[in-house]
């Protein structure tokens, strides 16, 4: 009955995502998905004009017949090589694809994760910021994967392809900031050889796709106000105190110091979920589509010894936040870091109780 249910479950989350999709407008589906920017480097690899908006908004108008003026190419230059042979595609064609690929990157990760596969399942069906991300043509079900074979390298001593694994992340390196607090506290550095490796390799095909001097056209490409034109509607602290400035530096201050006593004080599993919260929360550019990589997150809390803390993990599972003020998304993370250095802090305490206990006899 407890599978039957959970079928039910995951059954109805997939109708309910399909029939959305399927009543979206063409730019909602096309028009106005992440991908086209993607498949437009693609097609730029290699060209002076990479990082020129104009030239994307031109490969995007003959591609798909229309444009947004916020969708243009600001990921490295070695993206625009792995883009390469879909762009070479028709864009609808290339699209359907990337589509196809995210829904098998899910299906690996319900395959790798390593509790409740059918509780995985069901979360994936329902799980909000991953629907969001197959609805723009985001890629963070591949980053999904690659957390989790990084994870599962480390749970197996494979330091150096953990490093590998993690290498892969420069995608979206701005998610990963706080990935250097983990090596350096768990003591990790066996991960430094793999990265490296990646990282060199992405820089010389970074030259390949971008020229010589791709880091100052990237610089300024990531200074562009247009691929940010809601700032208010980011799924970060930016977002959140879009209205109180003042606050947003002393936020992020706050946010990496909590992060750093998880990672610091936590195990393996609780370090990461801090990378992938803090790194969420700080970052200015974050959708929530970017929110997919905390899915592990409360799947893994959703088993806390705390109760409110499995509540609120649970509760982020559903989309019903949706319906919440702007900024739920933020107080979720937000209550599940706090929540999550506090148990750890008890947890710390308990134990040097019956410690003085001892010693004190």
């Amino acid at each position: 009955m407890r599978n039957l249910t959970l079928a039910l479950i995951i059954v109805s989350g997939i109708l309910l995502r399909a029939y959305i999709f399927d009543h979206l407008s063409y730019d909602l589906r096309v028009c106005a998905t992440d991908f086209s920017a993607f498949y437009a480097g693609g097609a730029l690899a290699g060209k002076p004009q990479l990082y020129s908006p104009e030239a994307a908004f031109d490969v995007e108008r003959r591609a798909m017949g229309c444009v947004m003026e916020n969708l243009i190419f600001i990921r490295p230059p070695f993206y625009a090589l792995l883009m390469w042979p879909l762009a070479q595609l028709p864009f609808l064609t290339a699209l359907i694809l990337w589509r196809i690929l995210g829904l098998v990157a899910v299906g690996v990760f319900i395959w790798m994760w390593p509790d409740d596969k059918w509780i995985a399942a069901a979360a994936c069906a329902w799980y909000l910021p991953l629907a969001t991300n197959f609805t723009v043509g985001q890629d963070l079900a591949f980053l999904l994967v690659i957390l989790l074979g990084a994870y599962r390298c480390l749970k197996a001593g494979r330091q150096f392809w953990a490093g590998v694994l993690f290498g892969l992340c420069l995608i979206k390196f701005h998610l990963f900031l706080l990935l250097p607090l983990m090596i350096f506290h768990k003591r990790l550095w066996r991960t430094l050889p793999g990265i490296t490796c990646v990282a060199l390799i992405a820089l010389a095909a970074s030259y390949i796709a971008g020229g010589s001097h791709w880091i100052e056209h990237y610089r300024l490409a990531l200074q562009d106000l247009r691929m940010d034109p809601y700032p208010w509607n980011m799924v970060n602290l930016k977002g959140l105190f879009y209205n109180h400035p003042a606050w947003l530096i002393a936020s992020i201050a706050v946010i990496v110091l909590l992060s750093w006593y998880v990672i610091y004080k936590g195990s393996l599993e609780i370090a990461l979920a801090a990378v992938l919260i803090g790194g969420v929360l700080i970052n200015p550019h974050t959708t929530i589509a970017d929110g997919t990589l905390i899915l592990p997150v409360f799947l893994m809390a959703r088993r806390a010894p705390l109760a409110i803390l499995r509540t609120l993990a649970i509760f982020a599972l559903t989309p019903f936040y949706k319906f919440l003020p702007s900024g739920t998304f933020q107080i979720i993370l937000i209550g599940t870091l706090i929540l999550g250095a506090w148990m750890l802090r008890e947890r710390r305490l308990s134990s040097e109780v019956p410690a003085r206990a001892e010693a004190g006899a």
